[in-house]
């Protein structure tokens, strides 16, 4: 898509790949980089996942999976202990906790 777009930019035929991408009422007068941000952020927010914060009690909810309607309660018990949610943790103690690692949880070796 950003290859077609520098492509069409370059030949000066920005206006072909408009009709391509959007419908008819986009605006004709839009910087080319705002149009590129047009059609990348719906993109973008297609692979990203969604957190909310309760009005009542600021506990974060991390959405499960894109797409879904599923939420993880996340609240920080003020400790210096931390669990991750999203993604891998690389923590030895996330990963003794799994048996994915030699190390104890709790020890400093």
């Amino acid at each position: 898509m950003i290859d077609d777009f520098l492509a069409h930019f370059q030949a000066g035929r920005l206006h072909d790949w408009r009709k391509k991408h959007f419908n008819p009422v986009f605006p004709e007068d839009i910087p080319p980089g705002e149009m590129l941000t047009d059609v990348l952020l719906p993109a973008y927010l297609d692979l990203t996942l969604a957190m909310l914060e309760c009005d009542q009690c600021g506990r974060l909810w991390i959405q499960k999976a894109v797409g879904k309607n599923e939420y993880a309660p996340y609240a920080f018990d003020g400790t210096d202990q931390r669990s991750k949610i999203l993604g891998l943790n690389e923590s030895p103690d996330f990963k003794a906790t799994l048996g994915l690692g030699e190390r104890q949880v709790g020890t400093s070796e």
